[in-house]
C-alpha cells in the first residue's frame, strides 16, 4: 500500500470526525461550530507549548470530540430556554461520561485520548468540577487545556440562558479562574499570549 493511500485514509478519517462534530453542535443552533472553534484555540495553546505533532493531532481530535456525549442528552434539556432544574443539570452533566464511553470503544490512540478529554473537560483544577471531582494533575493535560478553551468559547457566544460576553469580560473571567477552575500555568500562558487568542476570537466568533 502506498503512502498516498494512507494519507487519503487519514484525510477521510479527519473529515468524518469534523462532520460528526458539526452534527453534534448543530443539534443546538446556539452552539454551531463550537467544537471547531474549541479545536482552533486548543491547537494554538498546543503550539505555544511546543507540543509534538502527534500530540497536536491528539489535541485536535480531542477538541472536535469533546462534546460527543451531547448526542445522548434529550432535546428538551439541550434546547431548554433558561436555567436547568437540578435534575436536568444532573442529566446534562452525563454528556461527559457518555462521550467518554463512546470514544473509549475505539482502539485508536488518538480517540482513546479524546475519550479521556470528553470525560474530563468539565473538571476543575481545585476539584469542584464534574463528573469525578478530579483535581490538579489528576486531570489529563489536554483535559486542562480543553477545559479553559471550552469556557473561553462558550462565553463568547449566546446561550439560551445568557448573552454573549465581550472579550474584556471573558479574559477577566479566565484570569479570575486561575488556580480554582483552571490550571495556573495555563492561565499564565493564555494571559501572556492573549493578543493571539483575541485575534483568533475576532476571526472565528462569527464562524457559521
Amino acid at each position: 500500500l502506498t503512502l498516498g493511500f494512507y494519507e487519503e485514509l487519514k484525510k477521510n478519517f479527519e473529515s468524518t470526525l469534523e462532520v460528526l462534530s458539526i452534527s453534534i453542535d448543530q443539534r443546538d443552533h446556539l452552539t454551531s461550530s463550537h467544537s471547531f472553534r474549541v479545536t482552533q484555540y486548543a491547537i494554538e495553546i498546543g503550539h505555544v507549548l511546543n507540543l509534538e505533532n502527534d500530540d497536536i493531532e491528539k489535541l485536535r481530535y480531542s477538541g472536535l470530540m469533546h462534546d460527543l456525549g451531547k448526542i445522548g442528552i434529550p432535546d428538551h434539556i439541550l434546547h431548554k430556554p433558561g436555567a436547568l432544574s437540578g435534575d436536568e443539570w444532573t442529566i446534562m452533566q452525563t454528556h461527559t461520561t457518555i462521550g467518554q464511553h463512546l470514544l473509549h470503544t475505539s482502539r485508536r490512540p488518538a480517540l482513546q485520548t479524546a475519550a479521556i478529554i470528553a470525560g474530563q473537560h468539565h473538571e476543575w483544577w481545585n476539584g469542584e468540577g464534574y463528573p469525578k471531582r478530579m483535581k490538579g494533575e489528576e486531570i489529563h493535560p489536554f483535559g486542562r487545556i480543553v477545559a479553559l478553551i471550552d469556557v473561553f468559547d462558550a462565553l463568547s457566544h449566546p446561550r439560551s440562558y445568557k448573552q454573549a460576553w465581550d472579550i474584556e469580560r471573558i479574559v477577566a473571567h479566565i484570569l479570575a479562574g486561575r488556580g480554582t477552575q483552571f490550571e495556573p500555568r495555563l492561565v499564565d500562558i493564555f494571559h501572556a499570549n492573549v493578543d493571539q487568542f483575541i485575534e483568533l476570537w475576532c476571526r472565528y466568533r462569527d464562524f457559521p
